[in-house]
């Protein structure tokens, strides 16, 4: 199973609740790492209280469309320039708002959860995969899991990349993946 950013603390939660199910797992960036993730949870909820919802709508927009440049270290990059384009594109559709409600609770959910505890827990052997140069969950992260997991985690730091390292070194994420699911497949 593979899961990255708000998609591993997914997949580290699937690997809990069905381990039958779950022979391996492969997580770029995963959440539930940073002690700044619970306050982060809380401040989205109160946002979201306290704000119109077409005032939240055009906060998240403001917020998600500056923070796309984060997701990767190279900023001339041609992925972060389709991203953009593709943004645009969805801040057109009718069900936009729709959107940004869903990512807002996607986003307060997994933030509220911790893996620093749950995470010796996994029995599956796990391939974490950070860029030293994260700026959407600091490469710290790497640390707290490597602390927080027992044997069966390998863990790989990619250098002068970001969050995610599988669009800005594709080869050599997939060659890691590969030969990680071969030797643990």
């Amino acid at each position: 199973l593979l899961g990255s950013s708000m998609g591993g603390a997914v997949a580290q939660e699937a690997a809990l609740i069905a381990p039958d199910a779950v022979s391996a797992l492969v997580l770029a960036a995963p959440a539930g790492f940073s002690g700044r993730s619970r306050l982060l949870a809380s401040l989205l909820s109160l946002q979201r209280a306290l704000l119109s919802k077409q005032k939240l709508i055009d906060a998240m927009t403001r917020r998600l469309y500056d923070r796309v440049s984060t997701f990767v270290y190279d900023k001339e990059s041609v992925f972060l320039k389709d991203v953009h384009r593709q943004y645009d594109a969805m801040r057109e559709r009718e069900d936009y708002p729709v959107w940004i409600e869903t990512l807002l609770f996607m986003a307060r959910e997994v933030l509220s959860v911790d893996f620093r505890r749950k995470a010796g827990s996994i029995s599956v052997p796990t391939l974490i995969v950070w860029g030293d140069k994260d700026e959407v969950l600091p490469p710290e992260g790497a640390d707290i899991a490597r602390n927080s997991y027992g044997p069966n985690l390998t863990l790989k730091i990619f250098a002068d990349v970001g969050h995610i390292p599988f669009a800005e070194r594709p080869d050599v994420f997939v060659n890691l993946v590969d030969g990680f699911l071969s030797k643990h497949g």
